[in-house]
């Protein structure tokens, strides 16, 4: 593999030149490499080591975020077009002092980003909320892969000050967490856009006993002894309520500030009791849509006093497009689509006429113990040719925690890679070998080869199947005879992955642990059999200890007792 295909994500160009660099660290001689970046980037500002000069500057012929990179034996020019471009340059310079060969041939880059927002959506409510470490630590990975943009999908797991009843037990997020999260994604160019449920999915607040009447249908039991499927699902909130709006301004005055971003996320999507219970009668009187529309004007005005211009999913108003014209022209549209065909008709609607619109595909990991890689690969790239033919505002890839969230994150990390490749270059191929090598080794190193390709094999065994509800089915196995021999095979044949000292372990042992479940599952049949009980036990161990590695305590309890009872009674 040549040294210039490890770069994530791919340049644009990069060509060769005579001679190799003097020198793999470097003495900034511009002032536009500042302090804060020669602190970013350790490892090329290394300092007793010998060093090339680097210098910096503005370029106004550069494409914003663009960079240029042009080097000779003794110095290394950037050209660049504003901050960001800067530290994406520096960002391409540190994988190559990583991974190039010594000495590094000298090289010339010119490279900049076809859609202007790349960013990613990640679901902290329904199982798993990270630690701040872990969220610090995944803004750095989105940096090295040029991501700008990052949504945290909150229903109820932020610690309200003026009603902790909200997240109580849920271990939430917390003011200092996000502020200090919004700083660490500043310095690194990416804005933390605040996402909030304002309409449908906020089961949690309207199952809480002083919230209830604002539901548009009641929850049908506290939020606790509902099933991960009504929790999904979610309560809409009536929008007839005038205590409904009262709820919203106080809960987005108290969480829209701790975010410096120009972005705010309503979320507004999978109003499923819009119009069937407390609000039938308004809706029977104007229609669904025109209570949609207006619900979304009163947010997008309480999004615009705090500074923010309102986002919001689009699946609700497809149903209702003539009205799309009612919300100011700088509220963007969101028009998710998870299949490997999702064509995202908000792009090529009559009714979209100039407003901003971005596809979202998604990883495919949710309800699965391993994400289906192929498929989330095929959506991504479909989503990012969209976005670039019809003049969208840029892509953001999904990552779910439907059924408790029990994927973990290190197996959806390809899948960020993936699409951040194909949101700063929309002419990547959707399967590459050599990218899936270059995953591989800015995960785990250069020692671990081929860990990823072994990791998507054992996926293409699971391929359309949501293996975590198989794994728990207390009624079988339910993959076909060829399913599990073919996973059979393949997790027997697997070695555990082991690294180079200085390579961070977590997602190794994340990997590990998801090939264990696969394994788990294969072994799985529909009679007891020898020591499986044990197995589950000890892997219900394992995965707690992960699990506390990476996330905060609550909801882990809820995959350990559906573990647990996929166990024979008689052992």
């Amino acid at each position: 593999m040549n040294w210039n295909q490890t770069i994530l994500p791919r340049p644009k160009s990069i060509s060769q030149r005579d001679g190799h660099l003097n020198a793999r660290s470097f003495t900034p001689t511009s002032p536009d490499i500042h302090d804060e970046l020669v602190t970013l980037f350790p490892n090329l500002f290394a300092a007793n080591t010998p060093t090339m000069s680097l210098s910096a500057h503005v370029d106004a012929n550069v494409p914003r975020e663009g960079y240029q990179i042009d080097t000779t034996p003794d110095n290394v020019t950037i050209s660049h077009a504003d901050r960001s471009g800067l530290f994406h340059a520096l960002q391409t310079l540190r994988q190559i002092v990583e991974r190039a060969p010594n000495p590094i041939p000298c090289f010339s880059i010119e490279d900049h980003p076809d859609l202007p927002l790349r960013g990613l959506s990640l679901d902290v409510s329904r199982g798993k909320v990270p630690t701040l470490e872990t969220l610090l630590g995944l803004v750095d990975r989105l940096a090295q892969l040029k991501m700008n943009h990052l949504q945290l999908y909150v229903e109820h797991t932020f610690a309200f000050a003026f009603d902790p009843d909200i997240s109580a037990n849920c271990s939430p997020l917390t003011p200092d967490d996000l502020s200090t999260l919004d700083a660490h994604c500043r310095a690194r160019c990416i804005n933390l856009v605040p996402s909030l449920a304002t309409f449908g999915h906020m089961g949690r607040i309207l199952s809480i006993p002083r919230y209830q009447h604002l539901a548009d249908i009641p929850a049908e039991g506290p939020w606790d002894d509902q099933s991960w499927l009504q929790r999904q699902r979610g309560l809409t909130l009536d929008p007839t309520n005038p205590e409904s709006r009262k709820l919203l301004d106080t809960m987005l005055a108290e969480f829209l500030p701790l975010f410096s971003a120009p972005f705010a996320n309503v979320n507004a999507d999978e109003t499923h009791d819009l119009g069937m219970g407390r609000s039938k009668s308004r809706a029977n009187h104007v229609g669904k849509g025109r209570l949609y529309v207006d619900h979304l004007k009163f947010l997008a005005d309480r999004c615009e006093a705090h500074g923010k211009q309102m986002m919001f999913w689009g699946d609700i108003i497809r149903n209702h497009a003539a009205l799309l014209h009612e919300l100011p022209e700088d509220a963007v549209l969101l028009d998710w689509g998870y299949e490997p065909d999702s064509e995202f008709p908000a792009l090529t609607s009559p009714h979209r006429h100039e407003r901003d619109v971005i596809p979202c595909p998604g990883t495919s990991g949710w309800k699965r113990i391993i994400n289906d890689y192929d498929a989330a690969e095929t959506n991504m790239a479909n989503a990012a040719n969209a976005a670039q033919t019809h003049h969208a505002a840029g892509m953001i890839v999904t990552d779910w925690g439907d059924d408790g969230h029990f994927n973990l994150l290190s197996c959806s990390l390809p899948m960020f890679a993936v699409a951040a490749n194909h949101a700063w270059n929309t002419d990547a191929r959707t399967r590459d070998e050599s990218l899936d090598d270059a995953i591989n080794r800015w995960l785990l190193g250069d020692r671990a080869n081929n860990q990823f390709a072994s990791l998507r094999h054992i996926a293409g065994a699971l391929s359309g199947s949501f293996s975590w509800q198989l794994l728990r089915d207390t009624r079988g196995n339910g993959l076909t005879d060829s399913q599990r021999h073919a996973l059979s095979i393949l997790v027997n044949d697997h070695a555990p992955i082991s690294l180079d000292a200085d390579v961070d372990t977590l997602v190794a042992d994340e990997w590990n642990l998801t090939i264990e479940a696969a394994r788990l599952l294969a072994a799985k049949n529909r009679h007891a059999s020898a020591g499986w009980n044990g197995r589950v036990d000890e892997f219900c161990e394992q995965y707690a200890d992960i699990w506390r590695r990476a996330n905060k305590p609550h909801r882990l309890n809820d995959i350990l007792v559906a573990l647990r009872e996929s166990r024979h009674n008689d052992s």
